[in-house]
């Protein structure tokens, strides 16, 4: 599908060879990129640090002499495009975690690019972009139950039950057979006592976190948040624990950060940073960190984008991310085979997340009840 310009005509360009930017390469980046795209700083690094964009034709006194080019950068801010100055654009480009870099390179439905286009690198960008589409479209080995293996039903956290003492989660139909079994007081995955009150189990866990333990730090992130298990709330120690976990690997203490810089929630709000996040934990299959990729597109109005990403979450059993493709479809932003694709991915998604076992449990109303 070609990518239209404001006033409905086709993007086009002239014949210039001295940029390199080939028509159908950009057709296809305007398609599929947000209107900003946020680089982690290992992407496309000159000098070991942060990919920089060029402000080459930017007046830095604010006067944006790049206009007169047609080019126009955007910052997200509160969920709306807000045009900055070119000082303010250099300023959240010099930051040392990520670079932002706006898609708005259609003027008049001329789409020549500039020499300030030129600074950024189309090759990064687009490889970026087809990892963060193409890359974590699996569940999580954490989304798994430890003992049948198969994926877990959303929510996870009613569906399963995770014990503090291995940091491992089971599903409901393991651990109905497992108490079948006789285990009752005990982890049917590694057959420690299971914890009695708070005491214990802040015992276990701070054991698991001293170790490094990545999904011990994140549980006790939380604990620290909510003011669990005798503890007091304590939300810029949250932060931290939810930070080295989030360092160590763990993609829910990714998800938590994510959400308290995107809405400032106990830190300075940073909503580059908090969609960093959920990319980095999209890109290793973290589904809510994707469906929130998706309507973070949908509000910018990257419908196509949006689509993409609950298509991939559709497809591993969300339910959320179907219903809204489906609400997309009726409003005609999506088509009847796109949502048909979503329906049936989704559908063979939740066939597979079926067991016996599960069925029995759930027929029986036997929930194992998470502590997370």
């Amino acid at each position: 599908m070609a990518m239209l310009c404001d006033d409905g005509t086709t993007p086009t360009r002239s014949n210039s060879s001295d940029t390199g930017w080939k028509s159908d390469e950009m057709l296809k980046y305007l398609h599929i990129c947000p209107s900003q795209t946020i680089l982690p700083s290992h992407f496309g690094s000159d000098d070991g640090g942060n990919y920089r964009i060029s402000l080459e034709g930017l007046d830095f006194e604010g006067r944006e002499a790049g206009a007169e080019s047609g080019l126009h950068w955007a910052m997200i801010h509160d969920g709306d495009p807000q045009e900055q100055s070119a000082a303010a654009l250099a300023a959240r480009v010099d930051d040392s975690t990520c670079c932002v870099a706006s898609t708005d390179f259609i003027q008049d439905g001329a789409g020549e690019p500039t020499s300030v286009m030129d600074a950024v690198s189309l090759a990064v960008l687009t490889s970026y972009l087809e990892q963060l589409l193409t890359v974590g479209c699996e569940r999580t080995e954490g989304d798994l139950c430890t003992i049948c293996f198969l994926p877990i039903g959303f929510p996870v956290g009613q569906n399963s039950k995770f014990n503090v003492c291995c940091m491992k989660r089971m599903c409901d139909g393991c651990v109905l057979a497992a108490r079948r079994r006789g285990i009752l007081d005990k982890c049917p995955f590694c057959r420690t006592c299971l914890p009695r009150g708070d005491a214990s189990e802040l015992a276990m866990i701070r054991k698991r976190a001293r170790k490094g333990d990545a999904a011990a730090l994140n549980f006790l992130g939380g604990k620290h948040y909510f003011g669990q298990s005798g503890l007091a709330r304590d939300v810029p120690r949250s932060i931290k624990l939810w930070t080295e976990a989030a360092e160590l690997g763990s993609l829910d203490a990714h998800y938590a950060l994510a959400q308290f810089y995107y809405d400032g929630d106990g830190v300075e709000e940073d909503k580059v940073k908090g969609i960093r996040h959920w990319q980095q934990a999209a890109m290793e299959g973290h589904v809510q960190s994707r469906n929130n990729l998706g309507a973070f597109a949908f509000v910018i109005g990257k419908h196509e984008l949006a689509l993409q990403h609950w298509t991939v979450c559709a497809k591993m059993g969300y339910e959320l991310s179907l219903n809204a493709i489906k609400g997309m479809f009726t409003r005609g932003q999506a088509t009847k085979a796109q949502y048909a694709e979503a329906l049936m991915g989704y559908q063979n998604a939740v066939e597979e997340m079926k067991s016996p076992q599960r069925e029995e449990a759930k027929r029986l109303g036997v929930y194992a009840k998470s502590i997370k």
